[in-house]
Protein backbone atom coordinates (compact mmCIF):
# COMPACT_ATOMS: atom_id res chain seq x y z
CA UNK A 1 0.00 0.00 0.00
CA UNK A 2 2.67 2.06 0.98
CA UNK A 3 4.59 1.64 -2.46
CA UNK A 4 1.21 2.49 -4.18
CA UNK A 5 1.04 5.49 -2.61
CA UNK A 6 4.82 6.64 -3.39
CA UNK A 7 4.49 5.73 -6.70
CA UNK A 8 1.14 7.67 -7.38
CA UNK A 9 2.61 10.73 -5.27
CA UNK A 10 6.42 10.32 -7.71
CA UNK A 11 3.73 10.17 -11.07
CA UNK A 12 1.67 13.79 -9.52
CA UNK A 13 4.96 15.21 -8.87
CA UNK A 14 6.48 13.85 -12.44
CA UNK A 15 3.03 15.59 -13.92
CA UNK A 16 3.25 19.29 -11.99
CA UNK A 17 6.87 19.75 -13.75
CA UNK A 18 7.35 22.31 -16.30
CA UNK A 19 8.52 20.89 -19.31
CA UNK A 20 10.56 22.90 -21.74
CA UNK A 21 9.23 26.86 -21.20
CA UNK A 22 11.10 29.28 -23.19
CA UNK A 23 12.21 31.90 -20.60
CA UNK A 24 10.68 35.07 -22.74
CA UNK A 25 7.69 33.41 -21.67
CA UNK A 26 8.21 32.90 -17.70
CA UNK A 27 9.61 36.61 -18.14
CA UNK A 28 6.46 37.66 -19.47
CA UNK A 29 4.30 35.49 -17.40
CA UNK A 30 6.22 37.28 -13.97
CA UNK A 31 5.75 40.89 -16.29
CA UNK A 32 2.36 39.91 -15.80
CA UNK A 33 2.07 38.70 -12.09
CA UNK A 34 3.83 41.83 -11.20
CA UNK A 35 1.02 44.17 -12.97
CA UNK A 36 -1.64 42.28 -10.85
CA UNK A 37 0.27 42.65 -7.99
CA UNK A 38 0.89 46.51 -8.02
CA UNK A 39 -3.00 46.56 -9.36
CA UNK A 40 -4.11 44.85 -6.40
CA UNK A 41 -1.85 46.22 -3.63
CA UNK A 42 -3.15 49.98 -5.18
CA UNK A 43 -6.66 48.58 -4.76
CA UNK A 44 -6.06 47.75 -1.37
CA UNK A 45 -5.00 50.94 -0.56
CA UNK A 46 -7.60 52.86 -1.98
CA UNK A 47 -10.17 51.00 0.00
CA UNK A 48 -8.23 51.39 3.00
CA UNK A 49 -7.96 55.03 2.68
CA UNK A 50 -10.96 56.32 0.49
CA UNK A 51 -13.53 53.65 1.76
CA UNK A 52 -14.98 53.41 -2.03
CA UNK A 53 -18.29 50.95 -0.72
CA UNK A 54 -19.71 51.50 -4.52
CA UNK A 55 -16.19 50.33 -6.25
CA UNK A 56 -15.35 47.44 -3.57
CA UNK A 57 -16.42 44.72 -6.00
CA UNK A 58 -13.97 45.61 -8.39
CA UNK A 59 -11.23 46.53 -5.80
CA UNK A 60 -12.02 43.12 -4.12
CA UNK A 61 -11.32 41.38 -7.75
CA UNK A 62 -8.31 43.41 -8.07
CA UNK A 63 -6.71 42.51 -4.45
CA UNK A 64 -7.68 38.42 -5.29
CA UNK A 65 -5.77 39.13 -8.84
CA UNK A 66 -2.89 40.23 -7.32
CA UNK A 67 -2.58 37.38 -4.69
CA UNK A 68 -2.89 34.92 -7.64
CA UNK A 69 -0.01 36.98 -9.05
CA UNK A 70 2.17 35.76 -6.10
CA UNK A 71 1.28 32.13 -6.66
CA UNK A 72 3.36 32.44 -10.01
CA UNK A 73 6.38 33.19 -8.04
CA UNK A 74 5.21 30.91 -5.61
CA UNK A 75 4.60 27.98 -7.71
CA UNK A 76 7.69 28.80 -9.99
CA UNK A 77 8.62 25.75 -11.99
CA UNK A 78 5.12 23.65 -12.09
CA UNK A 79 2.30 23.80 -14.41
CA UNK A 80 -0.14 25.30 -11.36
CA UNK A 81 2.03 28.35 -12.04
CA UNK A 82 0.71 28.96 -15.48
CA UNK A 83 -2.81 28.30 -14.21
CA UNK A 84 -1.93 30.92 -11.38
CA UNK A 85 -1.25 33.65 -14.57
CA UNK A 86 -4.25 32.80 -16.11
CA UNK A 87 -6.23 33.41 -13.02
CA UNK A 88 -4.32 36.47 -12.23
CA UNK A 89 -4.74 38.34 -15.52
CA UNK A 90 -8.58 37.10 -15.39
CA UNK A 91 -9.10 38.38 -11.73
CA UNK A 92 -7.40 41.80 -12.76
CA UNK A 93 -9.18 42.18 -16.04
CA UNK A 94 -12.25 41.32 -14.15
CA UNK A 95 -11.32 44.09 -11.20
CA UNK A 96 -10.83 46.52 -14.38
CA UNK A 97 -14.30 46.33 -15.85
CA UNK A 98 -15.99 45.84 -12.56
CA UNK A 99 -14.73 49.36 -11.33
CA UNK A 100 -15.48 50.87 -14.91
CA UNK A 101 -19.12 49.62 -14.81
CA UNK A 102 -19.45 50.74 -10.97
CA UNK A 103 -17.71 54.46 -12.22
CA UNK A 104 -20.43 54.88 -14.77
CA UNK A 105 -23.16 53.80 -12.78
CA UNK A 106 -22.48 55.63 -10.04
CA UNK A 107 -22.00 58.47 -12.30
Amino acid sequence: MAQAMIALLDAFEKRMTVTDEHEDITRIRHRSADASMGFGLIAVLMVVFTGASVLLPGFVLLAFGGLAGIGVYRASGTTMSRWFTVWSALLTVLGVVALIVANQIAG
